[in-house]
């Protein structure tokens, strides 16, 4: 039950962050690199706007934290 309500939560946070035109990317700690062009990779800097399509790429132990711009 608890793995349920665990996926649950889970799709629901995945779901809101879709519904965002945009993130704003507030912390990045370690190395966090998002795809600029194809085959291009750059990294991520706190500040920087981001597209739901953007592919980005954390190395271990690295975080990054984003928050959606719905407006």
């Amino acid at each position: 039950m608890k793995k349920i309500i665990t996926l649950l939560v889970s799709l629901f946070a995945v779901s809101m962050l879709f519904a965002a035109e945009e993130f704003t990317v507030k912390s990045v700690k370690g190395k966090v690199t998002y795809e600029a062009e194809p085959g291009v990779m750059k990294d991520v800097k706190a500040g920087q706007k981001l597209s739901p399509s953007t592919i980005i790429n954390t190395s271990v132990n690295s975080t990054l934290t984003i928050t959606g711009d719905d407006g």
